[in-house]
């Protein structure tokens, strides 16, 4: 005689799929956080290996100064080249505009200082 479900039974019908749903998201979820986690430790375990601050600041200037002899010598070998096969070349021109050392003449060994009279740059005695 019992052809309808009783009003516990619809509840429970209705309130399953809602339970399964919602084990299923936070099934996805953990999974999510998981993977954040093992992300987060691998960021930290890399960031280990880096070298500090101060290090990386040492190896930039230390890059910077080995572009700069680099260059140096190639311009010293390409002028060497020249002469070699009988050019005739001026003397070399080194003008730094770097930001310590501005209007000085050379970068390592400041002799001087360039000035602009009349429209010409002259190169003053050092002090």
């Amino acid at each position: 005689m019992r052809d309808r479900p009783s009003k516990t039974e619809t509840t429970n019908a209705d309130v399953i799929p809602i339970l399964e749903n919602r084990l299923e998201r936070l099934g996805r979820f953990k999974e999510y956080v998981f993977e954040r986690e093992k992300l987060a430790v691998e960021a930290e375990a890399r960031s280990f290996s880096l070298p500090s601050v101060d290090a990386t600041d040492k190896l930039l200037r230390y890059e910077a100064h080995f572009d700069r002899q680099l260059y140096r010598a190639m311009d010293e070998l390409e002028r060497l080249q020249r002469r070699r096969k009988g050019e005739n070349l001026p003397p070399p021109l080194n003008v730094n505009l770097g930001r310590r050392s501005v209007g000085l003449f050379c970068e390592t060994k400041p002799r001087g200082r360039l000035i602009s009279v009349a429209g010409r740059l002259i190169l003053t005695k050092p002090n």
